[in-house]
């Protein structure tokens, strides 16, 4: 009976220290800035094509480059720009989640989509830029993206329908760079 009484009060005091103790840990682990707060995504012309990258202190990647074949120069620039600023803030209001493309209105179009399902004329999609028209959108956005953005195997029409890449933080917490 005794032992049981000790057991219960070492129980008892073991959990009045735990719970300030993780709560004190919960704490200082919620004031640590994550690492993907510290992503800005802008508009480089370092390659001579404006492409838009992920940046912070460490690296950039490319997450869209607007291809000579598929731009003229100023509009690439002038997209890039757009796209760039539009990722930001929405990366900002944690409203980044998927880049798609289709034809809207007999126009290829490239835009962001809150999930995968979605399309480019879904409430909050928000079109990002124009392609030229008879352009296969899918295939121009996958000639687009970064390659870390890119799937393993190349992207084939007769099977997929639509292609959707993910660029919501979930992303930024997984690379960590």
């Amino acid at each position: 009976m005794r032992s049981r009484t000790k057991r219960a009060k070492l129980s008892l005091l073991a959990n009045l220290c735990a719970t300030p103790t993780l709560a004190l840990i919960s704490l200082a682990l919620a004031a640590v800035p994550s690492k993907a707060t510290n992503v800005e995504i802008k508009c480089s012309t370092q390659e001579q094509i404006p492409t838009v990258v992920a940046h912070n202190s460490q690296q950039e990647v490319a997450i869209l480059q607007f291809l000579p074949q598929y731009f003229a120069p100023q509009n690439a620039l002038t997209n890039c720009q757009h796209t760039a600023q539009t990722l930001q803030n929405k990366l900002q209001q944690n409203h980044l989640s998927y880049l798609t493309s289709e034809v809207v209105d007999q126009q290829s179009v490239v835009c962001t989509v809150e999930r995968r399902g979605k399309g480019c004329t879904s409430p909050q999609a928000e079109v990002l830029f124009s392609l030229a028209t008879k352009t296969a959108p899918n295939q121009v956005l996958y000639e687009l993206l970064g390659k870390q953005f890119k799937s393993a195997e190349p992207f084939n029409p007769r099977t997929v329908s639509r292609i959707y890449t993910k660029i919501d933080r979930s992303w930024w917490d997984f690379w960590r760079f």
